[in-house]
């Protein structure tokens, strides 16, 4: 039983309509390649990151426009809602959002420090962000008579949701690992570029501490002392 219902769920999305305006593959691509470059920008990124989180807001209320416009039409599709919740729901928007909740309960976050002046809007837009992913996904699963009345079938169920959102992540974290050779060379350049701070940073460290007795010993003694506090 518990299969059945997860393959209709499945049949369901693959039969489905597509809105290229919501998801066209350009508008995949683009947000792929701005999530993957926005990242490198807020991790290396010594300056002011309002650019970087403006982008990131823009992306998702895109979208999101573009669904209401669907939706008040009636012409937005069970596939369409799904793309809608999975792709605005990026690392990026998590860590936002994240963010934004320490931020409410006035704790120290890093995010918020390097945003400069629009601490404010960043915060409101990303509030509403965590709302409209609420009632989009309320609305896919408790108004699906209403919303998709022009679709062909409507089965959605909480098992089919259930074994969606997992296959979602599993999908999404095969993806992540090919972009781990991609960090792994990056760190390597930055090794290459910056190897005579690395090195007169290690000599610092050497000079702290009091070398360890045994030989074997000292080659633990290299990493430690990185790791150590300074």
């Amino acid at each position: 039983m518990l299969h059945s219902s997860v393959l209709a769920y499945w049949d369901c999305l693959a039969r489905s309509d597509r809105n290229p305006d919501i998801q066209g593959y350009a508008v995949r691509l683009s947000t792929y390649i701005a999530n993957l470059c926005l990242v490198i920008l807020m991790t290396w990124s010594q300056g002011n990151i309002n650019s970087s989180v403006h982008v990131i807001l823009m992306q998702a209320y895109t979208i999101f426009i573009a669904a209401s416009v669907s939706l008040s039409r009636k012409k937005l599709s069970i596939a369409d809602a799904h793309f809608v919740f999975s792709i605005t729901i990026s690392p990026l928007s998590l860590y936002l959002v994240y963010s934004t909740f320490r931020l409410m309960m006035r704790k120290p976050t890093t995010l918020y420090r390097r945003l400069g002046e629009s601490k404010t809007w960043t915060a409101i837009w990303s509030t509403l962000m965590l709302v409209i992913w609420i009632v989009l996904e309320c609305m896919i699963y408790a108004t699906r008579g209403y919303v998709f009345d022009r679709e062909t079938c409507t089965i959605v169920t909480f098992k089919g949701w259930l074994f969606y959102r997992l296959a979602a992540a599993a999908v999404s974290f095969n993806y992540a690992l090919f972009f781990v050779p991609v960090l792994l060379f990056m760190y390597l350049l930055y090794s290459l570029r910056h190897c005579k701070d690395i090195y007169r940073e290690y000599k610092r460290c050497q000079g702290k501490v009091v070398k360890w007795r045994f030989p074997f010993s000292r080659i633990l003694q290299i990493p430690w002392s990185f790791l150590r506090p300074s």
